[in-house]
């Protein structure tokens, strides 16, 4: 398989704001309608000549929303893996069956394995599937992109790789390596995904494993957009936060200037619920079937 990739330039350019990013939401925690929904994320980002799926969801399904709302998913050209958690990698073996020739970006702890343990000390696996690894020795080793530092597919548009712990956080708590508990699991392969537009800085997350400010603070200074609006999409890993925990990290995030928040997945209603009132009329949360043109 490839060597790690060892990009790390800063971003030299925006992406103009005449040119649309469109954002497909393929699975959810929640859905609209008729589509399906699951413990899982999939976001399909349309950018132009990129068409990008961010994660794969807990299974096959986000496929059969793709068919439903008319995304083709054979013209994928990247498939960007969050982290390694069954959640967001469940459906790669179905992702590489449809688009067989996509390039595949992950950092190589992403298929080590993981465990969690929850209040009742009940250990559960929640890595990558047999079925995805399969799909992973599977292909040829030169679509696989083994990603730990910053990488640039285009001026605008970059992966974080993993992204420095500067400031504390409670995302990754109760995650493992090993059965016993004996490794703590930092979660190191939690990579985000953003676009840099001439006005707008947008981020993807699958669960901000690192913690939202660690996340923020990194990708404004890749890109020098210190300044510029953000919207802020994904998974932001809150859910079982208290209030006063909720309370500390909202007085943290007011200092960004955010255009658009759409928190889905494990970020927990409670948390959104708390969001809407920090972040009056730019809290829109994400739901299976949900289509932005940003």
């Amino acid at each position: 398989m490839r060597s790690l990739a060892t990009n790390t330039l800063k971003s030299s350019g925006c992406l103009p704001n005449t040119s649309p990013v469109q954002l497909t939401f393929l699975i959810e925690n929640t859905a609209s309608n008729n589509f399906l929904s699951e413990h899982g994320l999939s976001i399909y980002v349309e950018v132009e000549e990129k068409k990008i799926l961010f994660d794969t969801g807990s299974s096959a399904n986000f496929s059969l929303n793709a068919n439903q709302l008319k995304v083709d998913l054979s013209q994928t050209t990247h498939i960007i893996l969050s982290h390694g958690h069954y959640d967001h990698t469940g459906g790669l073996a179905r992702a590489l069956n449809i688009a067989p020739k996509a390039k595949i970006i992950l950092h190589p702890n992403a298929v080590i394995p993981r465990y969690s343990v929850d209040g009742k000390k009940e250990v559960k696996f929640i890595g990558i599937n047999i079925n995805s690894k399969k799909a992973l020795l599977n292909i040829d080793d030169e679509q696989i992109i083994w990603n730990s530092s910053p990488l640039f597919l285009s001026p605008y548009l970059g992966i974080t790789g993993f992204i420095p712990r500067e400031y504390e956080s409670t995302a990754n708590k109760n995650f493992f390596e090993d059965l016993e508990l004996k490794r703590k699991d930092i979660i190191p392969d939690e990579q985000s995904l953003f676009i840099h537009k001439e006005d707008t800085l947008i981020i993807l997350t699958g669960c901000c494993h690192a913690g939202i400010i660690n996340t923020l603070e990194y990708i404004q200074s890749l890109t020098k957009a210190q300044k510029k609006e953000i919207i802020l999409i994904g998974g932001l890993h809150l859910y079982g936060h208290n209030e006063e925990e909720l309370k500390t990290l909202s007085e943290k995030l007011k200092k960004y200037n955010f255009k658009l928040l759409v928190p889905c997945h494990c970020t927990g209603k409670q948390a959104i619920s708390y969001l809407k009132e920090v972040f009056p009329h730019k809290v829109y949360p994400g739901q299976t079937g949900l289509k932005l043109t940003l």
